[in-house]
């Protein structure tokens, strides 16, 4: 899956026919979806603007029972973004997976780059690109 990161807009969360709701009950802020993808990964805007990308993972699907992993590539901007790596659901482990998430300061324009997650971590990969966390 190729998900251009351009693109996010507040409306972006109608990718996986998510919910954008202020209502957030957990430390990411994640809002309520209504998807059935088994992985998932979910672009929105918090309300202090801040992008997020979630990686979801179920461990029962029939995609990763057959791969195990969860890979997609991301088409960058420029600016700041967090990327998490996590089991579905998220809310039930979020507390136990912050060691998965990554917070990405990002100037690029126009790059791929592949992030692979799995089993609610990020394997690591080959850093060609400049990053801070």
């Amino acid at each position: 899956m190729v998900l251009n990161i351009c693109q996010i807009t507040n409306n972006t969360a109608n990718l996986f026919n998510l919910i954008n709701s202020e209502n957030h009950n957990d430390d990411y802020s994640i809002p309520p979806y209504t998807t059935r993808y088994a992985d998932s990964w979910v672009p929105w805007k918090n309300k202090d603007d801040t992008k997020y990308i979630l990686i979801r993972q179920n461990p029962d699907s029939d995609e990763n029972s057959r791969t195990g992993t969860s890979p997609v590539t991301l088409k960058l901007c420029d600016y700041h973004f967090h990327l998490i790596c996590t089991i579905y659901p998220f809310r039930t482990v979020a507390r136990q997976r912050v060691n998965s998430s990554k917070d990405f300061s990002i100037n690029i324009n126009d790059r791929k780059f592949t992030f692979v997650c799995i089993n609610g971590e990020f394997l690591p990969g080959v850093q060609s690109f400049d990053v801070t966390y």
